[in-house]
């Protein structure tokens, strides 16, 4: 495959050969039991006498039944046009089908499938689920290879040793059609598989589809397990989990299962979760361990709880949400395994039909910052706060919002986002919401992916004198 020989040349050259290893004594966890172990880790530096090099990828349809792989300090950028000589100037990321276009795309004109850069391991969601039979291309459309990998088994979760990559970056793809099917132990993502130190940006993941029949299914969308990995600007879109096991078993993440992570300005809708054989599913949006969770829109997600929470393998367990819109629709908006998992809502839009959070323990470790917005009891189409009604904006997947008396989003953030997963650097929002315009507006944050810029609505007054 011409793209992924690229991807691979671009690595070879950036990486240096020389390993250097260090032993750290890392944390686990196993049914809330804490223990230690010796891990070795190995890195390749990058090389010090070779300029930047990065992968520019024009528009178009690139099929690989083998899937596409991350590979070591190599950037990989999608959304340039298909014909020409572009440069940065002239690529536009996330123009993807089914994705409302910005107000500024739109005034420019632009045609999806001029920018459209789409990864997939099948043709077609037909093609895709004919394979559903059979374990044969089950594989993520994008993943990180195996010597990478952090935990292993639902038991005993722990590597002896692993490869550390580092300076890895995706962006500006479509990543659908991936099927994934009975992958062992923690493993996952049909759409993207990714551990440690990978930016996943301005990606649509979506249409992807995996089946679990024995063990516990893990984000049919995307799979992340990797403290300095980042998901930005992502629209992760239906995706669906079917986990056809018995009861010891189930399925975890519609959309994404985030063992350990951070996500920004991303929009996790219309996923949707299975069970056959009685095992409980939970985070039909999102499952976590240990996350961060960034000015994100959880909306319009099916069969289980918008967002879930499992005991940690490698952390302890907890998320935090700081400026989200999480709306459950007639489900609960929370499914935790525990209830020693702790969980905080701050400046956060809540909706569900139902008249408590979470599912089993209700408020029990759950701590709500000075601003919060919740709407239980409440219907979707009642409590919106998109600019679109609420049976339009999920139709149209737009889940841009706009000033309301009541049910309103805009200028109620906070910038106070605590610590990031390091526990030492100050957390920071991006610059740019999902539309690319400004992050903050209107001097305060809005609440969700998209930023309202209400002065764009306004019309000065013009005055002649003398």
């Amino acid at each position: 495959n011409g793209l992924q020989y690229a991807v691979n040349s671009v690595s070879d050259a950036m990486t240096s050969t020389e390993a250097t290893t260090e032993v750290v004594n890392e944390r686990y966890s196993i049914n809330n039991y804490a223990y230690y172990e010796d891990v070795t880790l190995t890195y390749y530096a990058k090389k010090t006498d070779v300029a930047d090099l990065a992968v520019w990828v024009g528009a178009g349809i690139y099929t690989n039944s083998r899937d596409y792989q991350i590979k070591n300090h190599a950037k990989v950028y999608g959304g340039f046009p298909r014909e020409g000589n572009p440069g940065m100037e002239e690529r536009h990321p996330q123009l993807s089908t089914g994705i409302p276009l910005s107000a500024e795309n739109q005034t420019m004109g632009l045609q999806v499938q001029d920018y459209e850069t789409i990864l997939q391991t099948h043709i077609s969601i037909a093609a895709r689920d004919a394979s559903y039979t059979a374990d044969a291309n089950s594989s993520s459309v994008l993943w990180h290879p195996a010597e990478c990998r952090l935990t292993t088994d639902d038991c005993w979760d722990k590597v002896a040793s692993r490869v550390v990559y580092q300076d890895c970056e995706w962006d500006g793809f479509t990543m659908r059609h991936g099927y994934k099917r009975n992958c062992g132990g923690r493993n996952g993502g049909a759409g993207v598989q990714m551990y440690e130190n990978v930016i996943l940006r301005n990606c649509v993941v979506r249409d992807n589809r995996m089946a679990k029949g024995m063990g516990r299914l893990r984000g049919a969308g995307i799979y992340c397990d990797g403290q300095g990995s980042k998901i930005i600007n992502c629209y992760v879109m239906d995706n669906y989990g079917i986990a056809s096991a018995g009861v010891q078993n189930g399925g975890n993440g519609g959309g994404m299962f985030l063992i350990h992570g951070t996500t920004y300005n991303s929009v996790f809708c219309g996923n949707k979760l299975e069970s056959s054989g009685g095992g409980a599913i939970r985070g039909a949006g999102c499952y976590f361990e240990s996350a961060n969770f960034y000015n994100n829109t959880v909306v319009d997600n099916h069969g289980a709880s918008a967002l879930g929470v499992w005991t940690a393998s490698k952390k302890s367990s907890f998320l935090t949400l700081y400026n989200c819109i999480v709306m459950a629709d007639d489900q609960y908006l929370l499914d935790r395994a525990s209830n020693g998992i702790k969980i905080g809502f701050n400046n956060c839009f809540l909706q569900s039909e139902c008249d408590k959070i979470d599912k089993t323990y209700g408020t029990t470790n759950v701590t709500f910052g000075d601003e919060n917005y919740i709407y239980l009891s409440t219907s979707a189409s009642v409590a919106n706060p998109f600019a679109l009604d609420y049976d339009e904006a999920v139709a149209n997947g737009d889940y841009r919002i706009i000033m309301k008396d009541d049910y309103n989003c805009v200028n109620l953030g906070t910038e106070d986002l605590g610590l990031e997963l390091d526990g030492v650097t100050l957390a920071v929002l991006p610059d740019v919401d999902m539309d690319y315009t400004d992050r903050v507006q209107d001097c305060r944050v809005d609440i969700g992916a998209y930023e309202y810029n209400g002065a764009a609505s306004i019309t000065p007054e013009l005055s002649v004198s003398g």
